[in-house]
């Protein structure tokens, strides 16, 4: 019985660690910047008080982008949160959705997590 409850726990254990694996960040963002705001954008004329959001920590310019096979440009900027958790970067999604210069908000895979 002691042998079965091994294997069992031992299952279990290997499961929650493949089915438990954290694919994003649980403390930041990618932004995603309309082409309106291309020039602010390069100049890196964005502020803390343009995002208003209190939970914001810090943010960090990636790069502009022509993408044009698709016929689209776009700045990518990540954004960091001071509390983590998925419920507060659901909330800060639904946030940054709102804001006039913001394109697209995406969570940040953990391979590009590197502040």
């Amino acid at each position: 019985m002691k042998k079965i409850f091994i294997v069992l726990a031992s299952i279990m254990f290997i499961m929650c660690l493949t089915g438990c694996k954290k694919e994003y960040s649980d403390d930041s963002l990618e932004l995603y910047i309309k082409l309106e705001y291309k020039d602010k954008f390069e100049n890196q004329e964005f502020t803390m008080t343009d995002f208003k959001y209190d939970n914001l920590k810090s943010f960090r310019y990636y790069g502009w982008y022509d993408d044009n096979d698709n016929d689209e440009s776009y700045g990518i900027m990540f954004i960091y949160l001071q509390k983590a958790g998925q419920k507060e970067i659901k909330k800060a999604i639904k946030h940054f959705e709102k804001l006039e210069f913001v394109k697209d908000v995406k969570k940040d895979p953990l391979f590009f997590a590197l502040e």
